[in-house]
């Protein structure tokens, strides 16, 4: 099943195989940075929208990787958010 996802200006993301989508639509807006390097990589669930200029990093260590980060559906943060996961 192919999962819409609008990213508009300069999407970038490490390890973009390790990032999955449920049902729904994914917005990304303006300049959203996903860092997705860990045993799980990040999930995004349905109908999620991520603001401008904000940033996701699934784990915050890279010698002791974590599990990753999941989002639920009908999420939606503003611009210049930050969402952390810790690593080890």
């Amino acid at each position: 099943m192919h999962i819409p996802i609008f990213a508009v200006n300069m999407f970038s993301s490490d390890k973009k195989h390790k990032i999955s989508c449920f049902s729904g639509k994914i917005q990304l807006e303006d300049y959203v940075e996903i860092d997705a390097i860990s045993f799980n990589g990040v999930q995004l669930g349905s109908n999620c929208r991520i603001g401008r200029y904000s940033s996701m990093r699934a784990s915050n260590h890279y010698r002791l990787l974590g599990k990753g980060v999941s989002i639920g559906n009908n999420f939606s943060c503003g611009d210049f958010t930050f969402l952390g996961a810790q690593g080890g």
